[in-house]
């Protein structure tokens, strides 16, 4: 339960999710405010890797309504690789009308595909409404305005790692919480 001083009741929703896990304050958060859910058996599984569609989801449902997400036009904004008709659908649709995504050069999203590091930061960068100039490497500026927030977890190894469900949340949780305060990476640290 969220507590009015804002620190967070130390019983877990999920099974799975301790109060000494790295990501549990995030996870509690985003539990809290409605962004995230877990499994039907009642678990998180914050260590499982996301895949792209999932991710989407969370972000769009972080920072749009209801009504915004169930009336787009989801034929219109469809990628070569995604129907129309799947549970995504909605999510896709806002994401590439809003210009969160933009795909692959092929045309396609790869819906299922985990998403990986740089992937997350340029659609979590673009969903905050964070400028970005562009670069030779094109997720340098991604990178750099989630790091201005401190909002890139010491978990994350490397640009190409594939995130899992507890670093995508405690991303999402630092930016939307404002949580500066913790040990966080940049585009330097990645780098090296």
């Amino acid at each position: 339960t969220l507590l009015s001083s804002g620190i967070i009741n130390a019983s877990s929703t999920f099974d799975d999710v301790s109060s000494s896990d790295d990501f549990y304050d995030a996870i509690e958060y985003l539990n809290e405010t409605g962004i995230i859910q877990g499994y039907d058996d009642g678990t998180y599984r914050q260590s499982n890797e996301i895949n792209r569609a999932e991710f989407l989801k969370i972000i769009v449902e972080a920072n749009f309504e209801d009504a915004e997400i169930n009336s787009c036009e989801v034929a219109e904004y469809k990628f070569s690789d995604t129907s129309t008709s799947e549970w995504y659908s909605p999510y896709i649709c806002v994401g590439r009308k809003e210009g969160i995504v933009s795909g692959y050069t092929d045309g396609s999203y790869k819906p299922a595909t985990s998403i990986n590091f740089a992937e997350a930061a340029k659609i979590i960068s673009n969903s905050s409404g964070f400028e970005s100039e562009s670069d030779e490497i094109w997720y340098k500026p991604f990178v750099d305005n989630i790091a201005s927030v401190s909002a890139i977890p010491i978990s994350i190894s490397s640009f190409n790692t594939n995130i899992s469900r507890g670093e995508m949340a405690e991303m999402i949780y630092r930016i939307k919480a404002g949580i500066e305060n913790k040990e966080s990476l940049d585009y330097e640290d990645l780098n090296s």
